[in-house]
């Protein structure tokens, strides 16, 4: 029996910037469409998106799109769900407010408007933001750029009680006993790892500021993966490898599930060994497209 997680596929942000994206297409109002960055973690879905005049671009490309809206061209940027660094967000803004034939849609997931204003609000002199979340990560690098003094972020509970115990000496422990240390994680940040990460903190420090900032979509996905997953003979998990919360999710079904399974569509396939009249649990990504699912559990039942 396969079973279809209740969750999988896009998360509300993603379809957020989606449906906006959408709507811009279908506006007609002659605009050339850019999206900062790939608009979701689908390769499928992106290369819709190019195939209808939409074009991927990185920031250093504002400066030639400004031009061609100053020279009367229809230009409009898309910031994606991750959010974009503080510096080109109000460029962008900026721009935006200037010039009559350039427009900017912010498709910052709310979720992670949330956890860059925490970051704005508990950084500064006297002030330590903490965020457990992948540096590299966009909506990481936009969260950590919303601060005004210090911040550190940490991949796992693991590096970061490394450091707060080996920095936590004598004259460290006085340094860190006058800041406010806040603490707060990436929306898409894998639950179990977040509250090993607070137990930690509440043992090297007193009284931290403490936001949970993973979203509540993620944490159902996850709780029902875990679950599910257990009870299961095979998991299969759908998304890009190259998508955060998708490895989380598969993280956490392989640590359930033996025979656990990463595929970005129905072709991956395969290379995966179906058990016939076993529990097949499905989940996906939050970039996953509804119609990637559904090929996948027509293939899965064509094969069992």
């Amino acid at each position: 029996m396969i079973t279809v997680a209740r969750h999988a596929g896009f998360c509300f942000g993603v379809r957020r910037a989606t449906d906006a994206v959408e709507a811009k297409l279908a506006s007609g109002d002659g605009s050339r469409v850019f999206t900062l960055g790939k608009l979701i973690h689908n390769d499928g879905y992106n290369e819709h998106l190019r195939e209808r005049g939409v074009s991927e671009i990185t920031a250093d490309d504002i400066r030639s799109l400004e031009a061609a809206a100053r020279r009367g061209e229809r230009i409009t940027v898309v910031i994606r769900a991750h959010g974009e660094i503080t510096d080109v967000a109000e460029r962008l803004a900026a721009l935006d407010r200037e010039l009559e034939n350039f427009e900017l849609l912010d498709c910052t997931c709310p979720y992670v408007k949330k956890v860059r204003q925490i970051a704005a609000e508990n950084s500064g002199e006297g002030k330590l933001f903490i965020l457990l979340g992948a540096k590299e990560h966009p909506e990481v690098r936009g969260i950590m750029s919303c601060l005004e003094g210090e911040g550190i972020v940490f991949a796992s509970a693991e590096e970061f009680e490394k450091w707060a115990c080996s920095e936590n000496d004598q004259n460290q422990a006085e340094k860190l006993g006058n800041l406010q240390i806040s603490i707060a994680a990436q929306t898409t940040q894998n639950l179990n790892e977040w509250k090993k990460t607070l137990k930690i903190a509440k043992k090297v420090y007193t009284n931290p500021f403490i936001f949970d900032t993973i979203c509540n979509v993620t944490e159902e996905r996850q709780a029902e993966a875990a679950r599910r997953a257990q009870n299961s003979d095979a998991a299969i998990v759908i998304g890009s490898r190259s998508s955060s919360n998708t490895k989380k999710l598969f993280d956490i079904c392989s640590s359930c599930c033996q025979s656990s399974y990463l595929i970005e569509d129905a072709s991956d396939l395969s290379d995966v060994r179906l058990p016939r009249g076993g529990n097949i649990f499905v989940t996906a990504g939050a970039s996953t497209p509804l119609s990637v699912i559904q090929e996948v559990e027509q293939t899965m039942n064509e094969q069992i």
